[in-house]
Formats: C-alpha cells, structure tokens, sequence
C-alpha cells in the first residue's frame, strides 16, 4: 500500500494538465478532486502503519515478559488490522489507479 501511495502521489505531482490559457498546466494535485481522493488513503496508510509497528513491538516485549497487554487481546487485535489492511489495500488500490489513469502506476513512474 506504501508503495501505490508513493507511486501516484509523485505521478500526480509531476503529470500536469488543465493550466490557465497562456500559462503552464498545474500538476493534477492542485486540484481539490485529487486531493480529496488521494489525501485520506495517505492518511490510512499512515495509520495502519503505526498499529503495525504497535502490534510488532507488543509482541516483542511479550517474548521478553514485558508487555502488559494480553497476548489473547494483542491476536485478537492484529487479526482485526490484518483485516481492515487487506479491505483498505484493495480499496487504495483502485482508487489510485483510478486517479492516476493507464499509466500512473508503473513501477517505472516509481523511482
């Protein structure tokens, strides 16, 4: 998901399109539309990597018998997010393909 996310973030920075007459075309994130679509997917991203990065580090501190969380309750947790991450993968998936157009996400346009 990080990697959809960074690759039609740069697309729509760098794709240009619908400028003023007699000026440049403003990169397609200028526009509200985009941003409105793109932003929040950015934002749950984000998000989920956190939690991610919560669960891996609970289940380090219960294999060292510091955690103070129950493991029962940390399983219970990560499957939810394991859940909710695969729906919102999907999710961002055809949204940035749908905003970024054919050729927004190439691996090419990834560098």
């Amino acid at each position: 998901m990080k990697v959809v996310m960074i690759t039609s973030l740069k697309y729509a920075q760098t794709r240009k399109q619908f400028g003023p007459k007699n000026q440049s075309e403003y990169p397609v994130i200028k526009y509200k539309i985009h941003q409105t679509t793109l932003l929040p997917l950015l934002a749950a991203t984000y998000a989920l990597h956190f939690a991610a990065y919560f669960v891996r580090r609970e289940i380090e501190k219960i294999h060292e018998k510091k955690s103070t969380i129950d493991s029962q309750e940390l399983h219970a947790f990560a499957g939810a997010l394991k859940a909710r991450s695969t729906s919102l993968l999907l999710h961002t998936n055809q949204v940035a393909r749908e905003a970024c157009g054919g050729l927004g996400l190439f691996l090419n346009n990834y560098s």
